[in-house]
């Protein structure tokens, strides 16, 4: 099997349209984790800075006020492309939990319900399992998605 590794943007990828058969991620939480902190390390090794790339990541920009603002319009560009680059009739799979964002709870399961829709996604189900080995288990539950591309 011939793998291939390509550093990209999932807000605008190199992908042909609908050239993909299935899409399982587990996209960032708001403001909850500092992505580009925790890899500090390699980053720096491999000529980033993880401040810089925090301000650019989906998820990143933890301290604004706006955070959540900000992950909204990147989690739309995101569904879009998703829908572009997945074949008709195929499924995206999504592990989302909500966070604390600024005091405030962010319904990351409905935002995400919402946004597929609207990018042209079918919402096929969301269950609900118990968040496991989670810092403090602050979230407590995670939701899993199942989206299909109408075709």
């Amino acid at each position: 099997m011939k793998v291939e590794i390509r550093l990209c943007n999932n807000l605008h990828t190199e992908l042909s349209d609908a050239s993909i058969d299935s899409i399982i991620t587990h996209p960032p939480y708001i403001a909850a984790i500092p992505y580009a902190e925790y890899g500090s390390l390699s980053l720096h090794w491999l000529g980033y800075n993880e401040r810089a790339l925090d301000k650019e990541l989906t998820g990143g920009r933890r301290h604004s006020k706006k955070v959540v603002d900000f992950f909204s319009e990147d989690y739309e560009c995101f569904f879009v492309e998703c829908y572009r680059v997945l074949k008709p009739g195929r499924y995206m799979f999504l592990m989302v939990g909500n966070p604390t964002s600024n005091g405030d709870v962010v319904k990351l399961d409905i935002m995400t319900t919402d946004l597929a829709k609207n990018a042209g996604f079918e919402h096929i189900t969301t269950t609900v399992r118990k968040g496991m080995n989670r810092r403090g288990n602050k979230m407590g539950e995670e939701y899993l998605i199942l989206l299909r591309k109408l075709l």
